[in-house]
């Protein structure tokens, strides 16, 4: 299984570019951001049904948890056999804790991403290394122009590594896995 995302390590840099605004979807926690190359992601019609992530019960208020509702909108999404179904995450600040947005799904998917994902400054919400992963789906293609909100500059202070080998890795942004 191999990794490639948006990290601070060689995958971000292999995989993430700054492109001008209003491309792709940006990343943040480490104080520079990155956004999705276009040319890195299968463009395609997005054709298929929408499932909004405030259908399902998810508040763009930055302080209310949003995780559960955006999981089950994930779940109807990738079930769907509807072209190509379209997670909607809209306008506003979706706080979520860790998510895996795993597949298989029934066909290709799309993120659409509009607004901002948050994640909880409190290190202690994480029980494995990563924040956001994307996990075994085909076809995904994630656009909105929407952010990535790591807060990472909470989570520094915390970082142990460069003084300690025998650390514990601080959660990564976003994570792509695939079969490859």
């Amino acid at each position: 299984m191999g990794q490639v995302g948006l990290d601070r390590g060689v995958a971000r840099r292999r995989w993430t570019t700054v492109h001008r605004r209003r491309r792709g979807c940006r990343t943040t926690g480490d104080g520079n951001g990155g956004w999705i190359r276009r040319d890195l992601v299968h463009a395609t019609e997005m054709t298929g049904r929408v499932f909004n992530v405030v259908d399902f019960g998810a508040v763009g208020d930055g302080k209310t948890g949003s995780t559960k509702a955006i999981m089950s909108a994930w779940t109807e999404a990738c079930n769907s056999t509807e072209g190509r179904p379209r997670l909607l995450i809209p306008q506003g600040t979706f706080f979520v804790g860790p998510v895996t947005f795993k597949g298989p799904c029934k066909g290709p998917m799309v993120v659409q991403l509009q607004g901002v994902l948050k994640a909880s400054p409190n290190l202690a919400d994480y029980d494995s290394d990563n924040w956001v992963v994307f996990q075994y789906i085909d076809g995904l293609v994630i656009t909105g122009g929407g952010t990535f909100d790591g807060q990472g500059a909470s989570a520094w202070p915390h970082n142990q590594c460069p003084k300690s080998q025998k650390c514990k890795l601080l959660p990564t942004v976003s994570v792509f896995y695939s079969n490859i």
